[in-house]
């Protein structure tokens, strides 16, 4: 019994910003691991079942050269995985959006509620959860579904030391269990349908499930709001369909999109400090793209994203202030994304004629 499982579900939070990470560690609050009727017996032939809370490392969250913070939104407390976040003023949400949510919020008070955000990659499905939790002054929890490979990762894992075994609550139960607690489920379809079984009892009208090795029937706590977050289409490899089971228990589903070019300029000069007009530059050259790589008549296999405009502008801002061009920052942002197949009828050919067109030669 020397043998430590771990799911990886809570145990590193990257949020797709550059040099914004947030580290958690595993739960620290330790339950007897209730075995099952078939192996009780040679369980406790050859190891006591004992409570302690083993050493564990202290979460830590890296500095972004100001406060502490998750795409942009400030870091205001952290218990582990689940955090208490501050406003992110450069952080945009349509007034369609912000009228659901509100409503949400609203309904909240009566039962648990759940919200599938859908949408291109980038666009802001994350963070808009984050945005929520922080308005209305919930904790958050991010799982980052991708890692869930077994439906036990869900609810901790079991060690063994000094002849005793261990279940470790994760934070995951603890987030659900507190109330008033946001949980988002980050790239929801990335997870098997087989991995979605031990949650449905969770985000349907029971709002519970016994844990055998927790010994104890998990309850949803009030006011708590799930998010999961989707990539739909065929440009996502690795994606899974969702069964109507599971699309079935959100009651709520919100398309995210990517905003307008007036917008998405001032969500890039806020974020990075860069010059308004070379802000609305690559708003423009972002929309451009996004019409080539959309419909019927698309020659172009992906749209840009709203962060990968942000990585440009940051690295663009960086290169003037060396005394470099600007724009060949593109050229390690952008422009690698696209094939350079077919010659002048490539891909990247076309990208690089939009960018000529906008930003000159």
């Amino acid at each position: 019994m020397s043998e430590t499982t771990h799911p990886a579900s809570t145990s590193v939070i990257s949020t797709g910003e550059p040099g914004i990470v947030v580290t958690a560690s595993p739960a620290p609050a330790a339950s007897p691991l209730k075995t099952s009727r078939k192996s009780s017996a040679s369980m406790k032939a050859t190891a006591p079942v004992s409570v302690a809370t083993p050493t564990v490392p202290t979460p830590t969250v890296a500095p972004t050269g100001g406060p502490a913070a998750v795409s942009g939104f400030s870091v205001k407390k952290m218990d582990r995985g689940i955090l208490t976040l501050g406003n992110d003023p450069a952080f945009w949400v349509s007034d369609d959006n912000q009228e659901l949510l509100d409503v949400v919020d609203d309904l909240s008070n009566t039962s648990p509620q759940n919200v599938l955000l859908t949408g291109p990659q980038g666009c802001g499905k994350t963070e808009l959860s984050l945005w929520f939790s922080a308005k209305f002054e919930r904790p958050v929890i991010i799982m980052n579904c991708a890692t869930v490979r077994e439906t036990k990762d869900w609810f901790g894992y079991r060690d063994a030391k000094d002849g005793s075994i261990f279940w470790h609550r994760s934070d995951f139960v603890r987030a659900v269990e507190q109330g008033n607690c946001v949980v988002v489920l980050d790239e929801f379809n990335r997870l098997h349908s087989t991995l979605h079984n031990s949650l449905y009892p969770l985000l349907d009208g029971r709002r519970s499930t016994f844990v055998e090795e927790l010994d104890s029937i998990v309850v949803v706590g009030p006011r708590t709001i799930f998010f999961a977050t989707a990539n739909i289409g065929f440009a996502h490899t690795g994606t899974h369909t969702m069964d109507s089971a599971i699309e079935d228990r959100f009651g709520y589903r919100l398309n995210v999109d990517f905003p307008a070019v007036t917008k998405e300029t001032d969500i890039i000069a806020n974020k990075t400090g860069i010059d308004r007009e070379k802000a609305r530059k690559l708003a423009t050259f972002g929309q451009d793209i996004r019409r080539k790589s959309t419909g019927l008549a698309s020659t172009l296999s992906r749209p840009v994203s709203t962060r990968q405009l942000i990585q440009s502008a940051i690295l663009m801002k960086k290169f003037e202030s060396r005394g470099l061009v600007g724009t060949k920052a593109l050229d390690y942002t952008i422009l690698p994304g696209y094939s350079k197949e077919g010659g002048r009828d490539s891909e990247q050919a076309q990208v690089l004629q939009i960018m000529q067109g906008i930003f000159g030669a």
